[in-house]
């Protein structure tokens, strides 16, 4: 379990450094100058670790990736804001208002809240669609035909149970 946790850590920060790069890439025109490198790698560690204690406050890693949904998102998407505000201020506090491309910081605000949802919905989407798939052709299975009577809200919550069973 603790191992999984890491892991899911880990995604998170791997997450957030590509969306820093990506940041950089696109604002420089995907070349760096040489001044701006020494700036980037020291944002990574600085936002890694921001990134990783707002994010294990917040609680982001109780909940399965499997399961997102909406809240869900929405709370990735509070956390995201928090930790990039946390991450600006460091930011002012070390380096003051100017000496640095703030354009890079709109676009890794973007890129990084982008990517951590999409993830998660990635996820999800495997294990709701996929998976299941790949369980059942392999299994060859005898199915049943259904015929579910009902439109409304508990409806739809057994056929969503059918259908992942």
């Amino acid at each position: 379990m603790l191992r999984k946790f890491f892991y899911l850590i880990f995604i998170d920060t791997l997450v957030g450094i590509t969306s820093l790069l990506l940041s950089f890439l696109i604002r420089f025109d995907f070349q760096i100058p040489s001044e701006f490198s020494s700036l980037l790698i020291n944002w990574i560690i600085i936002f890694s670790i921001i990134q990783s204690l707002v994010f294990l406050n917040t609680k982001i890693y109780q909940s399965l990736w499997r399961f997102t949904s909406i809240f869900d998102l929405i709370q990735i998407i509070k956390s995201c804001i928090i930790s990039l505000s946390a991450f600006y201020l460091v930011i002012i506090f070390l380096t003051g208002i100017g000496g640095y491309p703030r354009s890079v910081l709109v676009l890794f605000g973007l890129f990084n809240t982008a990517l951590i949802c999409s993830t998660r919905v990635l996820v999800r989407i495997y294990f709701s669609h996929y998976k299941h798939n790949l369980r059942v052709s392999l299994k060859k299975k005898k199915e049943k035909k259904l015929i579910l009577i009902g439109a409304g809200s508990t409806a739809e919550k057994v056929c969503r149970e059918i259908l992942s069973s």
